[in-house]
């Protein structure tokens, strides 16, 4: 059970990237007092918990009723996560990431801060097949998701 968690842990770290996410958090809240700032971040990662939650229990079904198999839906989300890394060698989604700051009002929480870039693309699908994965043993899956 610890070897489940500290699988699922190592890998929602690496795909939602909390190091890497702190200068964008700063940048996007540099006109916020700490307390807004606060907020912000309480709000950001309550709407990317509730996101990939949903996703983590009904995505299977999402999947299903678009009669996409859980196969091809890993295959995609490989190749979401090689050009994510792919991006993040030659620095292009740090770039991406301060276009979507400079275009964002006062409201940061849910937009861009939550979804795309704390849930995002990578991280749903990983949060849908490690949940797929430990399907069959509930313990198994609550453990892989929190």
């Amino acid at each position: 059970m610890l070897e489940i968690y500290i699988q699922s842990f190592v890998l929602y770290f690496v795909v939602i990237d909390p190091i890497g996410n702190t200068p964008i958090f700063m940048s996007i809240t540099q006109n916020q007092n700490q307390n807004e700032k606060y907020q912000t971040a309480f709000e950001g990662i309550l709407y990317a918990t509730l996101i990939l939650f949903f996703f983590s229990i009904l995505g299977k079904f999402i999947l299903s009723y678009l009669n996409i198999s859980l196969e091809s839906f890993k295959i995609a989300g490989g190749v979401i996560l090689l050009l994510i890394s792919i991006e993040m060698l030659f620095n292009k989604r740090q770039e991406r990431k301060e276009k979507i700051i400079k275009n964002t009002g006062n409201k940061v929480s849910v937009f861009p801060l939550a979804t795309p870039i704390l849930a995002g693309p990578a991280s749903i699908t990983s949060v849908i097949v490690i949940a797929n994965e430990y399907q069959d043993r509930f313990s198994l899956q609550i453990t892989s998701i929190l």
